[in-house]
């Protein structure tokens, strides 16, 4: 049980962290660490800010008591991560100097396909290795 509340902790900083991010205006200070022909490192910062969600919700939701949100673990984490990723994008309509865009959401929802998936595929593995 206080493995589960740690597990639900971590879920929700996680998700505190993303929005103090997005509430933010702009990052020039990673902006110019990337390299030029990179167009936009924004794509790939919420790729992988997504994919660690997906991961850390799917832990989550792994874990549970309920057993029917356990087996269905991965969809869970990414249909949380996906709609968090909404309100993130939702969120940022009302932050200055930021703005909604839809290749952030498609981007945040391939980042929780392939968390769910590699998450799924881990545990596949683990599980034919006992």
């Amino acid at each position: 049980m206080r493995t589960q509340r740690a597990r639900r902790a971590a879920l929700f900083l996680y998700c505190c962290a993303i929005f103090a991010l997005s509430s933010r205006h702009g990052y020039p200070e990673i902006e110019r660490h990337f390299p030029l022909w990179m167009p936009d490192p924004g794509i790939l910062a919420h790729f992988m800010i997504y994919f660690g969600l997906g991961l850390v919700a799917w832990n989550t939701f792994k874990h549970e008591k309920a057993a029917w949100l356990s087996r269905r673990a991965a969809m869970a984490a990414f249909i949380f991560t996906a709609l968090y990723g909404v309100t993130d994008e939702i969120h940022q309509l009302f932050v200055p100097g930021r703005n909604m865009q839809a290749r952030d959401f498609i981007m945040n929802t391939l980042a929780a396909a392939a968390a769910a998936y590699c998450a799924t595929r881990r545990a596949a593995a683990t599980e034919k290795n006992k």
